[in-house]
């Protein structure tokens, strides 16, 4: 967090970064976690979890800019859920099944949405951006095919929109070779290809 910090105060670019900034970067570190995961890599998912830990401490310093809550905030709500979830290790009642002790729990002041998988946030993501033809026109909603994990390939847009070419998807997402940005091509109705290039 102290680093996090200092970047706040010195780098122009760390500065102006928000939450919404920020959203795109941290699904995409949490998919790149969960794949190195299912791969079994120990490096990678060193490397990875360090990504994402980034992340939690940006927003950690954000909520504290914000006056919202605290790291200490939320540690104690942490442990208090831990507790709760465990009553009969910590003298607070008899074993219950997890499910049944969750089902409990009230929610306030926010939504929740439990049992929300990685691929449902990337596809609430992609939902919310509008994708419009050459003419300003809609191109109609995108379809989020699921897929195998797999790690972003480094492609040229142009690459990329070769590779979607040969296949019978209408979206691919892959990192920009040359920003080394995360970026979409996808098919148009009039069987052209398009590039949302996202400004994050």
């Amino acid at each position: 967090m102290a680093m996090v910090s200092d970047l706040r105060e010195r780098c122009p670019w760390d500065r102006v970064q928000t939450r919404e900034t920020l959203r795109p970067y941290l699904v995409e570190e949490a998919l790149e976690l969960d794949y190195a995961l299912g791969e079994g890599d120990g490096a990678a998912i060193r490397e990875e979890v360090s990504d994402l830990l980034l992340h939690l401490a940006w927003q950690l310093v954000l909520a504290r800019e914000l006056r919202e809550f605290s790291p200490d905030d939320v540690a104690d709500d942490l442990e208090r859920k831990m507790k709760r979830r465990h009553p009969h290790l910590f003298d607070l009642g008899p074993r219950e099944r997890w499910e049944s002790l969750k089902q409990k729990e009230k929610i306030t002041g926010r939504r929740r949405r439990e049992g929300t998988r990685a691929s449902d946030a990337v596809a609430a993501i992609a939902s919310e951006v509008e994708v419009l033809d050459e003419d300003g026109s809609s191109a109609g909603p995108m379809r989020i095919i699921p897929s195998e994990r797999y790690r972003l390939k480094p492609l040229s847009p142009e690459d990329a929109v070769m590779e979607l070419e040969g296949t019978g998807e209408d979206i691919l997402v892959f990192r920009d070779s040359a920003s080394y940005r995360v970026n979409v091509v996808y098919r148009r109705r009039d069987g052209h290809f398009g590039l949302v290039d996202p400004e994050f």
